[in-house]
């Protein structure tokens, strides 16, 4: 049977749906078939008629689970996927683009796929315009490694962390200026004023 052995080629669809085996059961002997399934591409029943003793030979080489570390130095510019050339986007980035970061990167789940989506755009496009974004997402969950990934999102915070904090209290600004919009237009009333203002401004 071959089997992964190595983070560089596991996707991040297949650490996800690790997880996800890791964190549904106790079991040691479900986790484990569970994982070897993932990992070999052998359906979990096939696995399960396999003898105990090649189960426990084949969980040897699953030694790599047990650590982790990425590429904390590289740099992604642009990325090749699946035939796709990405470009990093963040330099020109839109209201749109950081508020779908900062809601993604701040939920209790990190999606580095949709993280990567959003940084990254096709070449010659403009962000969520004239592509399938959730196409572009699976194409990222199951093609990029998951050590990549956490390499392209070091790199990520550390590019992001380059933005003023005038540009950020002004996308903060512009970000609150849409909900206040969104709130009349739903309800027909108006703030005052001196009310809107400090709204905008983050003085509520």
């Amino acid at each position: 049977m071959k089997i992964k052995d190595k983070w560089s080629d596991v996707t991040i669809g297949e650490y996800e749906r690790i997880v996800d085996i890791i964190k549904g059961t106790d079991d040691e002997i479900e986790r484990l078939t569970g994982v070897i399934s993932v990992l070999s591409g052998v359906d979990e029943d096939e696995i399960a008629d396999m003898p105990i003793a090649e189960i426990a030979r084949i969980g040897q080489k699953l030694d790599f689970l047990n650590s982790f570390d990425f590429n904390r130095n590289a740099s992604y510019k642009s990325l090749a996927i699946d035939g796709e050339t990405l470009v990093l986007s963040t330099k020109n980035m839109t209201v749109a683009q950081y508020v779908d970061f900062q809601a993604t990167w701040n939920a209790e789940t990190k999606d580095l796929a949709r993280i990567i989506s959003i940084c990254y755009v096709p070449k010659g496009k403009i962000y969520n315009k004239d592509y399938d974004i959730e196409e572009l997402i699976e194409k990222i969950r199951n093609n990029v490694s998951i050590d990549m990934a956490n390499s392209i999102g070091f790199f990520l915070l550390k590019r992001l962390s380059g933005l003023t904090s005038f540009t950020l209290r002004f996308l903060g600004a512009v970000s609150r200026l849409r909900a206040m919009k969104t709130a009349q237009a739903m309800t027909g009333k108006k703030m005052p004023l001196i009310k809107r203002f400090r709204y905008i401004l983050g003085f509520h």
